[in-house]
Order: structure tokens, then sequence, then C-alpha cells
């Protein structure tokens, strides 16, 4: 159920950022979610997931506290919106499938 995503997001990013949800972040809410099915280049196997996107502000003073414990997450990038969309259009290789297809989302919600 929803409250189980929630609890999934909220773990995700305490694993992936070692943020607190509930003490890094502000609005974090549910956007939307999607199924994803995807092979890479000369890859057997598929992968299929389900993928649920949130939305959250993390205020520049709490910027600091993002640490990538397990290696998993190898940088963060800020990018302007109109820079972000455009790489998006003329380089959508360099993006990972998660932002090309999340953003729509992120977009319709405002």
């Amino acid at each position: 159920g929803v409250a189980g995503l929630e609890e999934t997001a909220a773990a995700e990013i305490a694993e992936e950022l070692g943020l607190d949800p509930s003490r890094d972040l502000d609005g974090l809410e549910a956007l939307g979610a999607y199924d994803y099915e995807g092979r890479g280049a000369g890859e057997e196997s598929i992968n299929l997931e389900h993928r649920a996107v949130y939305r959250a502000t993390l205020p520049p003073d709490r910027l600091a506290r993002v640490r990538f414990h397990d290696g998993e997450v190898a940088a963060l990038c800020l990018f302007a919106r109109p820079e972000l969309e455009r790489m998006m259009a003329e380089r959508p290789e360099v993006c990972a499938s998660g932002l090309l297809q999340s953003y729509a989302l992120y977009r319709a919600a405002g």
C-alpha cells in the first residue's frame, strides 16, 4: 500500500543519501508511479521495476548532510530546470532512465 511505499522511500533516502526525510527534507510528497522494463546493451536479462516518484525540497543548509554510504550513488548534480531539460533533450544517453521517465511526473505536478 501507500504507507509501505512511503516507508520504503524514507528508508531509501536514508540508505542512499544519509538523510532523515522527517528532519532534512521539506514537503516530501508522492507524485505518482509507473512500471519500467529495460535491458542494457548486451544483457540477456530484463530489468522489471515499479518506480514510485517523490519530490521534496532540500534546504541549502542541509545539503552538507548528504552522505553516500554504500557507494551506489556516485555524485549529486544540481541543475537549473531549463539546463536539465536541455540536457535531457540534447543528450538523453547521459541521463539515467529513472530521471528521463520520472521527470514527466514531476512536470505534471507543477
